[in-house]
């Protein structure tokens, strides 16, 4: 219980801090073995020039402080520890699903499956930490069912056609519970500004697809 407490305040104090703490002091290698997996866990460079999924993370995690979100979500750029949480663990499916030209023929370094294997990972990390020990309206509480949403559907804007989707996906996603859904596009947001190009440009195509998408609908909604 005493070591869930301290993780959770740690992140949602500064993500970042939190995240070379842990490295540098070797408790990650004890306590969260499926994060240190990131590490030299290689993706394929024309879609992630920034390096490694461990090295995507920490970008990641320094996003949600960044004056680039602040701008995104200026009517609302908090951060809740579950979401903290999420991006932390969003790619911890990753190392468990790679494959690799070298070792399986497969065309480029692939990691199909990946969100749905990593919500699950990730839900158990949360439960055996005991992320969810803080009482609900606290905010370091993590909620595991969360993350695992949040981890299962951070790929829904590459997976699926933002174009195509229908209102009622949109819905679904999105209004049915507006917080999580914000949350959602925050991970995305995140996620999209630590994954680097070639050229060194963020790829946020998609995330400004699906935010348009959004707004168009909600006007709709409310005329």
């Amino acid at each position: 219980e005493t070591i869930g407490k301290e993780i959770a305040q740690a992140f949602f104090h500064n993500p970042v801090l939190a995240f070379d703490l842990l490295d540098a002091s070797g408790l990650a290698t004890v306590l969260m073995p499926e994060v240190s997996a990131m590490k030299n866990c290689p993706q394929p460079p024309e879609y992630h020039a920034e390096g490694d999924v461990w090295t995507h993370t920490r970008l990641a995690l320094k996003a949600l402080n960044s004056s680039a979100f602040k701008k995104e979500f200026h009517n609302d750029a908090s951060v809740n520890a579950s979401l903290i949480i999420a991006t932390l663990l969003h790619d911890l499916g990753k190392p468990l699903t790679i494959k690799t030209p070298e070792k399986d023929g497969a065309r480029r370094i692939r990691f199909d499956g990946h969100d749905t294997e990593g919500a699950l990972a990730a839900k158990g990390l949360c439960e055996q930490l005991k992320l969810s020990q803080f009482p609900r309206h606290s905010p370091f509480h993590v909620n595991p069912d969360e993350v695992e949403w949040l981890i299962k559907n951070h790929l829904l804007t590459v997976t699926g056609n933002v174009e195509a989707m229908k209102p009622s996906t949109l819905e679904k996603y999105f209004f049915k519970d507006p917080k999580r859904g914000l949350n959602l596009l925050k991970l995305f947001f995140v996620d999209g500004q630590a994954s680097i190009l070639p050229n060194k440009k963020s790829t946020l195509t998609l995330f400004r697809k699906m935010r348009k998408k959004l707004k168009d609908l909600e006007k709709f909604l409310t005329t």
